[in-house]
């Protein structure tokens, strides 16, 4: 996360990013009012890329440019990056890393724009050719775990360049194995982290989330999640869930947050239902969870509200 200061207003133009893989992401710029505006962002390649943001910004401080979701983008690292603010006079004032003075993580070269004779200005954050930042990644034996069956959980580094692991498992409870064993203990869903470090003290964090449940009976957690699809994802406020397999017993849809919280009043539907119709507009942006049930098992999808 970047924190910046405007003085004066200005138009964030571009800013160049080293992807670690192509695809889709959303950058987030957060107001100091609260606001947000998000930019969907197609990175076509690895490597360095130049992204196009286009973000209009007005006078103020506590100004926050996050990558709000999507694959990891590559810290830069090390002393000759240290010396924040990175700062036009009187324009635009880049004052700090959350992660840190060490760190300036992935937003380099910016391009802006402002009302002056000199026109276009382009904002320049060297990218330090020495470092050697680890790449962090992990996979984990389930994403859904089930406290009737012991709510147990490997999870396997698949770091590259990594001698130290620092294991947050979203629930207070932390470990430094490599590749630990954690147990849940408690209902909902937990993002668990992954700070991998080098030898030199550089680092580099990955997460994923687990949805952790208490169910009796069913042999197959997610049996469903093949016959059931959502969208559109991401949203604005409406989605819409398809059901392409015949339920039975007392079907059920409960839609959670990150912290495992109910956020919609249970749905409870017939036998036949086919399709649901959910509404969220209403709650915050972020990633949610959809939970359908049945006699046969259960489906979890997730769902992004911006």
């Amino acid at each position: 996360m970047r924190e910046l200061a405007a003085p004066a207003p200005f138009t964030l133009r571009s800013v160049l990013v080293i992807a670690e893989e192509a695809g889709n992401r959303i950058f987030r710029l957060r107001r100091p009012d609260g606001g947000v505006i998000n930019r969907i962002v197609n990175v076509p390649g690895t490597g360095e890329q130049r992204i196009q943001l286009d973000l209009d910004i007005e006078p103020g401080e506590g100004y926050e440019l996050i990558l709000f979701t999507g694959a990891a983008l590559q810290f830069n690292l090390g002393a000759a990056i240290t010396d924040f603010p990175y700062e036009i006079p009187n324009v635009v004032s880049i004052t700090r890393s959350t992660n840190g003075s060490s760190f300036y993580n992935y937003f380099y070269d910016w391009e802006i724009s402002y009302a002056d004779p000199c026109g276009r200005v382009e904002l320049r954050i060297p990218v330090n050719a020495n470092s050697t930042a680890p790449t962090a990644a992990f996979t984990a034996s389930a994403d859904t775990v089930n406290l009737a069956e012991g709510g147990q959980i490997t999870f396997t580094d698949a770091s590259e360049g990594a001698a130290n692991w620092n294991w947050d498992f979203g629930d207070g409870n932390t470990s430094t194995a490599q590749n630990p064993t954690h147990t849940f203990t408690d209902e909902g869903t937990f993002i668990v982290y992954l700070t991998a470090q080098n030898g030199e003290g550089c680092t580099d964090v990955a997460q994923a989330a687990i949805t952790v449940v208490n169910i009796s009976g069913i042999r197959e957690l997610n049996a469903l999640d093949a016959f059931v699809r959502v969208y559109p994802n991401p949203t604005t406020g409406q989605v819409q869930v398809d059901i392409q397999q015949s339920l039975t017993g007392q079907p059920s849809l409960r839609v959670v947050d990150m912290l495992g919280r109910q956020v919609l009043p249970e749905r409870l539907l017939g036998a036949g239902t086919q399709q649901v119709n959910l509404d969220l507009g209403h709650l915050p942006e972020g990633t949610y969870t959809l939970i359908l049930q049945s006699s046969e098992g259960r489906a979890v999808k997730r769902v992004l509200r911006m």
